[in-house]
């Protein structure tokens, strides 16, 4: 993700974007915010990769042991495939 707060001095405005994004489907869109000091923030303001691994790796599955049972997946509310 990128994401960039501007204040633009003129009606055009180049992006450049991260490698990552290249060649890849992106959505740009453009909105008043409110409530936002002047100052341009940049992405490192936003997020932090070691504080979101950390949150995502709470919610961590280890799903090496699971097995699929199709009989028991289709077997619930009285339906029986």
């Amino acid at each position: 993700m990128y994401r960039e707060i501007i204040v633009p001095t003129q009606s055009d405005f180049t992006i450049h974007l991260p490698a990552t994004l290249i060649g890849k489907n992106v959505e740009v869109i453009a909105f008043e915010i409110n409530g936002i000091e002047n100052e341009p923030l940049n992405n490192s303001q936003y997020f932090n990769n070691e504080k979101l691994i950390a949150l995502f790796n709470k919610y961590e599955v280890d799903m090496a042991d699971f097995k699929f049972d199709r009989k028991e997946a289709t077997n619930f509310r009285g339906y029986a495939a």
